[in-house]
């Protein structure tokens, strides 16, 4: 449990020289412990650090050298529709270290006055990569730390925080590169609860007929005690990578599997379980790879229902103007009635991939389009649609190579209904917002709050991450508050004691 009579954390301390190391002389680091006596001094440090450049006379490589494409979520050999744009060239930083490259707000989630964030590049002492997440509350309009998740059984390549979801006290955070019994990168989720403060590990998800390559847990949602987990590559009768989505309820403590939900018409490479919601006892499942009779890739959005403990397929959702690449259902949420769907690559008059978000809603059986929405100053490459959020008439979409504050900085954009009719009421970018920080990448909405993150922003060192938290008075919205991992101590070598 956190102690709350100091402001603990663990922060990066930078021993910076001047020095043409030798070829074998490689940087190291060393975890060490800290606190601060008051919020301000921990600013003041921060502050300072963020003033220090470390010369090491190295050579300096661009911080997406081994990030071709803005596309993160494809499987092994696969890309999105627009795979061959590149990022705009980044300025040029040291390759980072430690907490370099965490990817902190790669998915988000918001129940109250609780946060749920994912690190899913994050380095633990279980190696890189193995991925954490953070739980953040609120009291008042003050946010803090109150834990840190990481799996039992955390391994290099984990992913842990690929996907996250929260409920009440309870948290569900998608492991897709984990490594288990029915072999690599089968996938895992993890439940959580909390009790007081303290937050456990109370489950252990699997599919029980997991296979070598599956990514379970590349998508995750939770409504009370039923949890759905997505493995959209997952080979199915359909053929590879069709895709597959696995319920699970809670009896007590006890964790089970009540059904795997694949497509009615599911084809090889649709990637069904590439995105998920639920509420009540309705399901969406996006496949974003589907190919429909509009064109390749066009993306299909599947509805099932619960009757007992049975789920059926009760419609396939599909856009009006649905055409090849657009991958709709990359992005979907849930709210009562009405579904909002992402098609981040979807072409516009105002360019190509700017993006769209539909809205669906229900009369008994019957799902019918409500709206398309779109920025009101849309633009080429926005990928608008990315992510999406539903709270009864309030949706949220992530733009997040819109340029708000720069070049691929970010942004979210809210909408409300009255009535049929979507309007757009703000466009969120962050006070700090900078060249490719990709805000909007993750989004969720509670009540009057939203969480959005940022995935490449830059806080200590390049990449860490950060997600951001927006309330609205009336209809005007405002940042509350930053959010940002632990920074850990590190202290930078070059091959000294």
């Amino acid at each position: 449990m956190r102690d709350h009579s100091k402001y603990s954390c663990v922060f990066l301390l930078l021993v910076v020289w001047v020095q043409i190391p030798s070829a074998s002389a490689a940087p190291s680091a060393k975890l060490v412990q800290g606190s601060f006596d008051s919020p301000t001094d921990q600013l003041q440090f921060q502050q300072t650090l963020t003033e220090v450049v470390v010369q090491t006379g190295t050579p300096l490589e661009s911080r997406h050298a081994d990030r071709a494409t803005y596309d993160f979520r494809a499987a092994p050999g696969e890309t999105h529709g627009a795979s061959s744009a590149k990022l705009s060239t980044p300025d040029q930083r040291p390759s980072g270290d430690g907490s370099s490259d965490d990817q902190f707000g790669y998915s988000v989630a918001l129940s109250g006055d609780t946060a749920l964030v994912g690190a899913v590049q994050g380095d633990g002492v279980a190696g890189i990569n193995v991925g954490s997440a953070y739980v953040f509350i609120r009291s008042g309009t003050v946010w803090s730390l109150q834990s840190k998740l990481n799996a039992s059984d955390a391994a290099v390549g984990d992913r842990f925080g690929a996907a996250v979801a929260i409920s009440g006290d309870t948290a569900l955070i998608g492991a897709d590169g984990d490594d288990t019994a029915a072999g690599s990168d089968a996938g895992t989720a993890y439940v959580f609860t909390r009790n007081g403060t303290v937050w456990s590990q109370q489950a252990q998800l699997v599919a029980t007929d997991g296979a070598n390559g599956d990514q379970f847990g590349y998508s995750v949602t939770l409504a009370g005690d039923t949890a759905l987990v997505g493995a959209s590559a997952a080979d199915t009768s359909a053929g590879a990578n069709a895709g597959s989505a696995y319920v699970f309820v809670r009896s007590g403590a006890a964790w089970s599997q009540q059904s795997k939900l694949t497509a009615g018409d599911g084809l090889a490479g649709d990637r069904f379980g590439s995105s998920l919601a639920l509420s009540g006892e309705t399901a969406l499942v996006g496949a974003n790879l589907a190919d429909t009779v509009a064109g390749s890739d066009a993306g299909s959005v599947y509805v099932f229902t619960r009757g007992g403990a049975i789920w059926n397929q009760q419609a396939r959702l599909a856009a009006n103007d649905a055409e090849s690449t657009d991958e709709f259902g990359g992005s979907v949420a849930l709210s009562g009635e009405s579904a909002l769907i992402g098609a981040a690559f979807d072409d516009l008059p105002a360019g190509a991939d700017a993006g769209s978000a539909y809205v669906f809603t229900r009369s008994g059986n019957l799902w019918t389009q409500q709206a398309q929405l779109s920025p009101s100053a849309a633009q080429s490459g926005d990928l608008f649609g990315i992510s999406v959020a539903l709270s009864g008439d309030t949706a949220l979409v992530g733009a997040f190579r819109d340029n708000a504050r720069g070049d691929d900085s970010g942004a979210a954009y809210v909408f409300t209904r009255s009535g049929v009719t979507w309007t757009q009421q703000a466009q969120l970018a962050a006070s700090d917002g900078a060249r490719e920080d990709l805000l909007g990448f993750s989004v969720a909405l509670s009540n009057e709050s939203a969480l959005v993150g940022a995935i490449l922003d830059d806080t200590l060192i390049s990449d860490t991450g950060s997600a951001y938290i927006f309330t609205r008075s009336g209809t005007a919205w405002g940042q509350q508050s930053k959010l940002t991992a632990v920074i850990e101590e590190v202290i930078l070598r070059n091959g000294f004691e």
